[in-house]
C-alpha cells in the first residue's frame, strides 16, 4: 500500500469522525490530510517536514474558512435592543 493511500484512509477517518461529532473541526483535518495525500502522490514519497507543514497550513486555513461559512446566527452578538431583560 502506497503512503498516499494511507493518508487518504486517515482523511476518510477524519471525515467519519466529523459526521459523528458535527464540530467542523475534523472536517478541516480531513481537508488538510487530503492535501498531504495529494502532495505525496504528486511528489512521490514521504517527507515528514513537507507533510507536517502542508497539513498544518491547510488545516488552519480550512478551520478559518469553515468557521466563516458555517457560522450560526446564534453565534453573533445580539444588539442591546433585543435584550429580553430590558423593560
Amino acid at each position: 500500500m502506497a503512503i498516499y493511500q494511507i493518508s487518504l484512509l486517515i482523511a476518510v477517518g477524519f471525515a467519519i469522525i466529523e459526521v459523528l461529532t458535527f464540530t467542523f473541526l475534523f472536517l478541516s483535518f480531513s481537508i488538510g490530510m487530503m492535501a498531504v495525500a495529494l502532495s505525496q502522490y504528486l511528489f512521490a514519497g514521504l517527507s515528514w517536514s513537507r507533510d507536517i507543514v502542508i497539513f498544518s497550513v491547510v488545516s488552519v486555513l480550512a478551520v478559518v474558512f469553515c468557521r466563516l461559512v458555517f457560522k450560526k446566527r446564534t453565534d453573533q452578538i445580539q444588539p442591546l435592543e433585543d435584550d429580553v431583560n430590558r423593560y
